[in-house]
C-alpha cells in the first residue's frame, strides 16, 4: 500500500506518518519530506517493498503548487492508495515552530554559544514565571537574537488559510485528521479510511528529535492575556474554520523545562 501524508511543519506529520508505517504488514520504505516532483520520477528512491509511505510538508511545495496538486491527484509515477492530510491548532503549531527553529538555524550557520545562551535564558525565564513573558515577546526575543522574521509570519496567518483552501479544493482526494484527535486516540474514522487498525507503536526512530510534548493545548499555558488580545482578532476566522474556538487560558500555567529549554538543548546538542 502506498500512502501520502501531508501537513504543515510542526503539525504532527512525523508521529502520524510513522504510526501508519508501524501499523502496516510487510516491508515498508519511508520517504522523508521530498521537496520536488523529480524525486517521484527517480525509481531509485522507491525500492521494491510492500508499502511506500511518503511524508511531505505543505509549505515546501508553495513554489510549485501544481506539482503538489499533482501528487494529491495521483499524477506522479508513484500512485497513492491513500492520502492523509493533517490540521493542528495554529497556536500550538507556532509554539512548536518557535522552539524548533533553532535547529535549522544552527544547521545553516553553526552553533553560536553566545546567541544560544541568550535564548536559553529567555526560555528559562518563561519556565520560572510563564505569565511574565508573553508568547509574542518570546518570538520577538528570538527574532532579535537570531535575526529571523518569525513575528511577520505569525501576524499574517495567510498561510493557514491557503492550506485550508487546498484541503477544501482537494477534499475528495484526501482524509483530513486533526492532530488533537489523533493524540487523543480518536482513530475510528481514520482507520476506516485506511482500511486497517493503527498500532499503539508511535516510535519515530531517528526522528525522535522532532518530538517535543506529543500533547496539545500547550498554548493555554504558553500564551498570556496579552497574546490573546493581539492574536484572537487575527486568528478567530481561521480557527473557527478548523474547529478551534476556545480561547480560555490556564489559570495556573506551567511551562515544563523538558519541553522548553531542555528540548532546545537537545536539538542543538547541548544535552
Amino acid at each position: 500500500m502506498n500512502i501520502l501524508v501531508m501537513g504543515r511543519a510542526k503539525t504532527g506529520t512525523t508521529v502520524i506518518s510513522k504510526t501508519i508505517e508501524n501499523s502496516l504488514s510487510g516491508t515498508s520504505h519511508y520517504s522523508l519530506e521530498p521537496k520536488d516532483i523529480g524525486y517521484f520520477y527517480d525509481q531509485r528512491n522507491f525500492p521494491e517493498v510492500d508499502n511506500q509511505i511518503v511524508k511531505i510538508i505543505f509549505e515546501h511545495w508553495n513554489g510549485t503548487p501544481r506539482f503538489r496538486n499533482g501528487l494529491l491527484h495521483n499524477e506522479s509515477p508513484l500512485k497513492f492508495d491513500r492520502v492523509v492530510s493533517i490540521v493542528r491548532d495554529p497556536r500550538d503549531e507556532h509554539i512548536s515552530r518557535l522552539l524548533y527553529i533553532i535547529k535549522p538555524w544552527v544547521d545553516a550557520h553553526g552553533l553560536n554559544l553566545e546567541k544560544t545562551k541568550l535564548w536559553l535564558e529567555a526560555l528559562e525565564r518563561k519556565e520560572q514565571n510563564p505569565t511574565s513573558v508573553s508568547f509574542l515577546e518570546m518570538v520577538s526575543i528570538f527574532d532579535d537574537i537570531f535575526a529571523t522574521r518569525m513575528m511577520n509570519q505569525i501576524m499574517h496567518p495567510i498561510e493557514h488559510n491557503n492550506y485550508l483552501e487546498v484541503l477544501k479544493v482537494n477534499q475528495a482526494q484526501s482524509f483530513v485528521i486533526r492532530y488533537e484527535d489523533f493524540m487523543a486516540g480518536k482513530l475510528d474514522a481514520l482507520q476506516d479510511y485506511l482500511g486497517f487498525e493503527l498500532s499503539d507503536n508511535r516510535c519515530v526512530g531517528d526522528l525522535s528529535r522532532t518530538l517535543r510534548t506529543a500533547a496539545f493545548d500547550n498554548w493555554k499555558s504558553y500564551f498570556t492575556e496579552q497574546d490573546v488580545k493581539q492574536l484572537q482578532p487575527l486568528y478567530k476566522p481561521v480557527l473557527e474554520r478548523m474547529g478551534y474556538e476556545d480561547w480560555l487560558l490556564n489559570g495556573q500555567p506551567k511551562v515544563q523545562c523538558e519541553s522548553n529549554s531542555a528540548y532546545v538543548k537537545r536539538l542543538v546538542g547541548l544535552a
